[in-house]
């Protein structure tokens, strides 16, 4: 028996369990810190904070998978904002910026559709999210690629041009022998 509605509550348990086991060390390490005399509140209570989500989630699972619709939701669209941004920060330094833009654009879509329809139900949302993870993941692959190809032509980009100056004195031995060469000095400066 599976499908997706069954892979939906099973990542909601498993986010339960995730929440719950993580919950538990927090508050341990809180306990230790306080110890140690060290700042033990913050981890006490997101100890605490843990372990109840993770009770709520196996009581009360329906609930639990609306805010994670909503969590998902809310994620997208600031992922993908923050997406933008970095490319348009990078559009100097690189000529593919526009794929890491697409790829913030595709999350918004799919935060802000996730959001506009969170009672439509877990199925919906595992076909978007399968979809969504696989449009993201090749055109990152793509980007990755990209960035890749272009290091490969300018080993020496724009992006540490200017900043610091690096002065290599290589010793060789052999003409055609690159493994046989030893790097004697170098001298970094600011």
């Amino acid at each position: 028996m599976s499908g997706p509605g069954i892979t939906f509550d099973v990542l909601v348990l498993l986010f339960g369990a995730f929440a719950f086991v993580d919950g538990i060390l927090l508050f341990g390490f809180g306990l230790l810190a306080a110890g140690e005399h060290d700042q033990w509140w913050p981890l006490v209570l997101s100890g605490i904070l843990g372990v109840a989500v993770g009770v709520l989630t196996f009581f009360q699972p329906a609930a639990v998978a609306l805010g994670l619709v909503f969590v998902i939701g809310i994620w997208a669209v600031v992922t993908g904002l923050l997406e933008i941004v970095a490319a348009v920060r990078l559009r100097k330094l690189i000529t593919t910026e526009w794929l890491m833009a697409f790829t913030g654009v595709v999350s918004i879509i799919f935060g802000v559709l996730v959001l506009a329809q969170p009672a439509s139900g877990a199925l919906a949302l595992v076909y978007l999210f399968g979809f969504y993870a696989v449009l993201v993941g090749v055109l990152q692959i793509s980007f990755g690629l990209r960035l890749r190809r272009a290091h490969e032509r300018c080993p020496h980009s724009n992006a540490t041009r200017g900043n610091i100056e690096v002065n290599l004195q290589v010793d060789g031995v052999g003409v055609n022998a690159p493994q046989t060469r030893h790097i004697r000095q170098v001298e970094l400066r600011q």
